[in-house]
């Protein structure tokens, strides 16, 4: 959390990445990963990638604890607001820092490489969403 004030306050505001991406799976396991690594490579500015779950059992998850070992802008966060995905995104927006929001589908399956994941883009403004026109 930002805010405050002092030296702390300065060094949070600091860390605050730019843009977060929040990225719902379920059971995506090891096709996420090529997913997460072409975001984290295609992004130039300070950002986060987070991957909501919604179960730990996931085989997702340890693909995620994996990558955020190569790649610290990935990160994991487990949907805590109910199964599926619209709770996933809120959870995903909810534990988003950056000033700029990007939800992205991964595309899975045998046809992920013919298929694009659907986006939805918004901007923080005074601790509140709204989604870009």
């Amino acid at each position: 959390m930002t805010g405050g004030t002092g030296a702390a306050a300065a060094a949070a505001d600091e860390a605050r990445p730019e843009l977060s991406v929040v990225v719902p799976v379920f059971k995506e396991g090891e096709t996420v990963d090529p997913v997460l690594r072409a975001l984290t490579g295609a992004i130039t500015s300070p950002h986060e990638i987070l991957v909501v779950y919604d179960f730990d059992e996931d085989p997702t998850v340890p693909v995620i604890e994996r990558l955020h070992g190569q790649l610290p802008a990935i990160r994991g966060h487990r949907n805590d607001l109910g199964r599926g995905v619209l709770n996933a995104m809120k959870a995903g927006i909810s534990a988003a820092r950056g000033d700029y929001i990007l939800i992205s589908m991964p595309a899975a399956g045998p046809t992920s490489s013919r298929r694009r994941g659907t986006c939805a883009a918004g901007t923080r403004s005074a601790g509140r969403w709204s989604s870009a026109s």
